[in-house]
């Protein structure tokens, strides 16, 4: 199952699937985006599996990760994992523990009731937030640029 989220993590990061998800979370409302995102919500859920709490090792001081989680992965300079809160909560969540950690909202969020997209900066690195609602729970990919 590590593998398995670790390809995934890595696909992520090398294929682009992060600006996808933020192209698709821009017209969300206007298109069959929704169902395609809540489907990949789903399948990334159950890779990940469910296996509960998950530890916060290679994730760096000053990125918060929402306390009630499923399956923690880091690999390539992405987080991912699964949060036990719906999409409104984790999005609030980030908002606010974020700025508390130094980090500057570096454009305006784009949030739908399927998806958030948060991006922040501090200093000279990135951190690019992808939320997608998964029926009550919520899948956060967060990738990191140095």
């Amino acid at each position: 199952m590590a593998t398995q989220a670790q390809g995934l993590a890595t696909e992520i990061a090398t294929t682009g699937a992060l600006e996808t998800l933020q192209s698709a979370a821009t017209g969300v409302a206007t298109s069959g985006a929704l169902e395609t995102m809540q489907s990949a919500a789903t399948e990334v859920a159950t890779i990940a599996g469910t296996q509960e709490g998950g530890s916060v090792e290679g994730v760096p001081d000053d990125i918060p990760i929402y306390p009630d989680h499923l399956n923690l992965q880091t690999f390539g300079g992405v987080i991912s994992y699964v949060a036990h809160a719906d999409l409104a909560t984790v999005t609030q969540y980030y908002q606010t523990e974020l700025p508390n950690n130094g980090w500057q909202q570096s454009q305006d969020p784009l949030l739908s009731a399927a998806a958030s997209v948060l991006q922040y900066e501090k200093d000279d690195r990135k951190a690019n937030l992808n939320l997608i609602d998964s029926q009550g729970t919520t899948v956060v990919a967060i990738q990191l640029q140095p």
